[in-house]
């Protein structure tokens, strides 16, 4: 486990929200154009699986690759979360601190109300 005493910055966070808002609303209409929805259940992609109804998995960017349109602006918010956070420098020392390191970036989706996931 890993306990941070530097907080986020305020900024960042509400620049991660909005994207994350954006990715879903995207994602969401993708879904609905092909007569499927991102709740149901039953959506499994590379970028998007599901773990039940009103829950998901996102992929939001991997190393260089970013997905559903994403923005410059959000990939350099993500590259700096990833790369510069305070807790990157716990997983570079693990890592060896390789000079290429690969990483993504993710989200875990739960709406309110969804079932509870019991098998974890």
């Amino acid at each position: 486990m890993l306990i941070s005493t530097e907080p986020a910055q305020e900024a960042d966070v509400l620049s991660l929200r909005a994207f994350l808002d954006r990715r879903i609303a995207a994602t969401e209409q993708a879904l609905e154009a092909q007569g499927k929805s991102i709740g149901d259940g039953h959506q499994d992609f590379a970028e998007l699986c599901s773990r039940g109804a009103q829950r998901w998995d996102m992929l939001l960017h991997a190393g260089s690759a970013v997905g559903g349109g994403a923005l410059a602006d959000d990939a350099v918010l993500l590259e700096r979360i990833a790369l510069k956070s305070p807790w990157s420098a716990v997983v570079k020392a693990t890592l060896g601190y390789p000079e290429d390191m690969s990483w993504q970036v993710g989200a875990v989706v739960s709406r309110p109300g969804s079932p509870a996931g019991t098998w974890h």
